[in-house]
């Protein structure tokens, strides 16, 4: 079976709501290594800024965000490519960071905040029984 590993990468938030959430996860990205680069995929207010970073594969990005200050969680799921048409449901409840999040790694369920959806992927990893395309969930210390 292909899998597919993508970093969740939560942060503070800089927007309206951001008072409203769970400090440290006002918001979430998704950082990915192709066999080149490393890409950071930041769903930004209505479009998606996606940054090619300036470090080669064999750095450990991860942990240097981890070092930066954000909390980081390696997500492994399966390679998603063939279901494409029918995860687009997704984008009907609106294009936000953990819509864009759950689209790209292929979590379902109800969730709408970064925290929650950190709660529900440590949840998982917990109780050592992953749903939807999930296959392994570890927090990078």
């Amino acid at each position: 079976m292909l899998t597919r590993t993508s970093y969740l990468v939560f942060r503070s938030g800089n927007h309206c709501l951001s008072k409203y959430l769970k400090e440290g996860f006002g918001h979430v990205g998704v950082l990915q290594s192709d066999n080149f680069n490393w890409i950071y995929i930041d769903p930004q207010n209505m479009y998606l800024n996606c940054t090619i970073l300036d470090f080669c594969k064999t750095d450990n990005v991860p942990k240097v965000m981890k070092n930066l200050g954000y909390t980081v969680l390696k997500v492994e799921t399966k390679d998603l490519t063939k279901y494409k048409k029918e995860r687009a449901k997704f984008f009907k409840l609106g294009l936000h960071c953990v819509t864009v999040v759950k689209y790209i790694t292929g979590i379902r369920g109800i969730v709408w905040t970064p925290y929650q959806l950190f709660r529900k992927l440590m949840k998982m990893k917990k109780k050592g029984r992953y749903n939807s395309d999930v296959i392994n969930v570890t927090y990078i210390l």
